[in-house]
């Protein structure tokens, strides 16, 4: 093998689109484990009197929920990807909308161990209501006529509106962030400009998981570690990679139901 051979194996040329996508893939279920099997163990500890392993589970609980807050603006930022290069939105709208509907029962039953009673809805459904407000807005700027661009505050507010009224995973700070990075990033791709070496495509997707990640972080303590999504995201280096177009959808209730199975096998609950 040659030197320039070497050297070009050597050369790390940042991650894809599919990789970024396993990344948050791994970070979420790190975060759901937590959320519906590592919760229910500090009190089986409890109750064996082992306070030193009931500490250690609660400590494991807060350390995998704040790995976890990693994830969601990953998928947001992948979302925001996948619509400008779509063929066609309104299908990719009615994609998101019909795993919403699929997720809805693995979703309640890991998060109340039942699925009567209804309360909240899943992070598909804060996906699908942010990627409809972004869709209608891009209509809107299209529009030759700017009065049209008076219609974007209540369309947003609809949005929110809609999150709050669903109890969506995120509630309205999920929905106000995907709008955030998608106004962003169409701000900066605007201007065309770039900073030192970062290309304007590059600087457009750092602005853009920057404001996901501000508005984020209003919502709650908590969610101030969402910043270190901009680590993944700064090494994208805007290429697809493999196809897994439908391994996300079909992963997210799946996992779910394996959690539950789980946390029943541990709990009888």
């Amino acid at each position: 093998m040659s030197e320039n051979e070497k050297v070009k194996l050597g050369r790390f040329s940042g991650i894809s689109g599919s990789t970024l996508k396993i990344i948050a893939i791994i970070i979420m279920f790190i975060d759901h484990l937590a959320a519906v099997v590592i919760i229910e163990l500090p009190a089986y500890f409890y109750q064996q009197n082992s306070m030193e392993k009931y500490q250690a589970m609660i400590k494991l609980y807060y350390l995998m929920r704040i790995i976890g807050r990693i994830a969601f603006p990953i998928f947001i930022f992948l979302m925001l990807e996948g619509i400008k290069y779509t063929k066609n939105k309104y299908k990719y709208l009615l994609r998101m909308c019909i795993f919403a509907v699929i997720s809805e029962i693995p979703f309640t039953l890991a998060i109340k161990g039942s699925i009567t009673g209804i309360s909240a809805t899943n992070v598909f459904f804060t996906l699908t209501i942010g990627l409809a407000v972004c869709i209608l807005l891009d209509n809107l700027l299209q529009q030759k006529n700017r009065l049209w661009l008076f219609a974007a505050l209540p369309i947003i507010a609809i949005g929110g509106f809609l999150a709050e009224l669903l109890n969506t995973d995120y509630s309205y700070f999920g929905v106000l962030a995907i709008i955030a990075g998608c106004l962003v990033e169409k701000f900066v791709r605007h201007l065309g400009i770039g900073i030192w070496k970062i290309s304007n495509e590059k600087l457009c997707q750092i602005c853009a998981i920057v404001a996901i990640c501000v508005v984020l972080s209003i919502q709650s303590k908590m969610e101030t570690y969402c910043a270190f999504s901009l680590i993944p995201i700064c090494l994208y280096n805007g290429k697809r990679g493999i196809k897994m177009k439908y391994f996300f959808y079909a992963f997210y209730p799946v996992h779910l139901l394996l959690l539950v199975a789980v946390k029943y096998l541990i709990t009888g609950v």
